[in-house]
């Protein structure tokens, strides 16, 4: 809207000055619009991409929330409507976008951003720990023991034995342990140069990192606002009318796969 009439405001006030009424739009100082558009640019592309669901969004969150924050940094030579603006931005920020631990890691999956040199030390260390948590729990084979016998008479004296994913949490760290290497030649993996970089198809012919790859597969999938899933109910619910009330959820699936996609 403010676009809108940043273009056209000249039409408007020859309009109004011809019918004697441009009092009605005499408060409005143009270059505080211009200024207004210039500060909201930034929020509305990130609103548009991160609501994106045909390409992956969660990894750019932590990304964006650093750049408006950057971006609602108070300047000598802001107006003062604009540094007004800023501060209320700056506490909206900071009361509801906190962002989560796998929004980090989700980051790091990123080749380009994997050392998160933008984020604090005290974070970017927590995140890549979580990292390595998750991909111990992707490793990690619980064993199930398929034996009735009932032959030892003491066994029924001897306590459970705790399920080895239930505790992983708690296992020290293992210096040798071969996923850790993983992690490690992931973060001294030299990224060729590439045009147009897809970070689904980096993941798909990954096949040197496999356990990171079983996380990308599901973390990536994670969309990064509700936008995609109300899109998709209002997707369904123009399928289904009073007319087509007998279409099976497998259709309705179907139907709802090609309309978002082709």
């Amino acid at each position: 809207m403010l676009e809108s009439y940043a273009r056209s405001s000249q039409e408007v006030k020859k309009i109004l000055c011809e019918k004697q009424k441009l009092d009605k739009i005499s408060k409005i100082d143009d270059d505080v619009v211009n200024q207004l558009i210039g500060f909201l640019k930034p929020f509305s592309e990130c609103a548009e991409i991160l609501s994106g669901d045909k390409y992956p969004t969660i990894h750019l969150v932590a990304l964006w929330h650093y750049k408006l924050n950057q971006h609602i940094d108070v300047r000598a030579d802001d107006s003062s409507e604009i540094k007004l603006l800023k501060e209320q931005c700056r506490r909206c920020m900071q009361e509801y976008l906190n962002l989560e631990d796998l929004h980090y890691i989700a980051c790091t999956l990123d080749p380009h951003y994997r050392k998160l040199t933008f984020v604090e030390e005290e974070k970017r260390e927590r995140a890549v720990g979580q990292l390595k948590i998750l991909m111990e729990k992707e490793r990690v084979e619980v064993p199930v023991d398929e034996s009735t016998s009932t032959a030892d008479s003491n066994r029924d004296l001897e306590p459970p034995s705790p399920k080895v994913g239930r505790f992983i949490d708690l296992q020290d760290p293992d210096d040798n342990d071969g996923e850790l290497s993983e992690i490690d030649k992931y973060f001294a993996y030299k990224l060729p140069k590439e045009s147009e970089f897809d970070i689904l198809c980096f993941w798909k012919s990954a096949k040197e990192f496999p356990t990171l790859q079983k996380i990308a597969k599901w973390l990536l999938a994670v969309p990064a606002s509700q936008a995609s899933d109300e899109r998709v109910f209002s997707t369904i619910g123009k399928a289904i009318n009073p007319l087509r009330t007998s279409l099976s959820g497998g259709t309705l699936s179907q139907l709802t796969l090609i309309h978002k996609n082709f």
